[in-house]
């Protein structure tokens, strides 16, 4: 996963300044979700529960069709609308506070990674079990799509999330262990490094043969004769 890029400056425009918010909530349920295919009831619940937050900006992603949601939110002064935010990037702004996601694969990887507490609201495939995963991981809440239209549900959820500091504890932690994971290209070239020092010492490269010194090939290695008497067994116990 690449850094965090600077918010592009049309990004960056829409954005509060610092001294204006408490923090930042991004609303984002994946590219193939089309925002207006929500009823109006659960969307109306939904930014009724944002705009119980005054203190906090809401970056909502809406299709481009969406018009009742930019009408519905258009006296809400802390709901920013755009067709496309540049996510990743904006999980990496200290001010991010909640990711409020599909729990799709890659949104559930980005928030891990940039240590971002998430409120998942899973709608198909393995998003369920991502966000399970999330949850049991202790990042991470979850609502059924169902109750997005209860605005005290949404609302309890959101509040909890930025309140408990707990929810921020394991998502950073959560962060350092992933980040602090060699690359790959890295733990390549040690490993071939290591290989070519054994292969250097004396007597220490018969380790890294099937057969070697030990004198055991290749059946005694992978235990294939034992795998062998135990199929049969197993063959004339069931044929008995």
């Amino acid at each position: 996963m690449e850094t965090p890029k600077q918010i592009d400056s049309t990004t960056a425009s829409l954005l509060p300044s610092p001294n204006t918010s408490s923090g930042l909530v991004l609303y984002a349920l994946g590219s193939a979700t089309v925002t207006s295919a929500l009823s109006q009831s659960k969307r109306a619940a939904l930014y009724d529960s944002f705009a119980s937050f005054p203190s906090h900006h809401f970056l909502v992603k809406t299709s481009a069709d969406d018009w009742w949601s930019r009408n519905y939110t258009a006296g809400a002064g802390n709901i920013v609308m755009a067709e496309w935010w540049p996510q990743a990037d904006l999980l990496g702004d200290d001010r991010m506070k909640v990711f409020i996601t599909h729990a799709g694969y890659n949104s559930v990887v980005e928030s891990a990674l940039r240590g971002v507490p998430m409120l998942s609201v899973p709608l198909f495939f393995d998003q369920f079990r991502n966000a399970k995963a999330a949850e049991w991981a202790g990042y991470s809440l979850t609502l059924e799509k169902g109750a997005l239209a209860d605005r005290q549900q949404v609302t309890l959820a959101l509040r909890e999330l930025m309140t408990n500091p707990v929810y921020g504890q394991r998502a950073r932690k959560l962060a350092g262990m992933m980040t602090d994971r060699r690359k790959g290209s890295e733990a390549l070239a040690e490993g071939i490094a290591w290989v070519l020092k054994v292969r250097r010492d004396d007597g220490s490269e018969r380790f890294l043969r099937l057969k070697g010194d030990w004198g055991m090939g290749l059946v005694g290695f992978l235990h294939l004769d034992l795998i062998a008497a135990l199929t049969v067994l197993v063959v004339v116990l069931y044929m008995a």
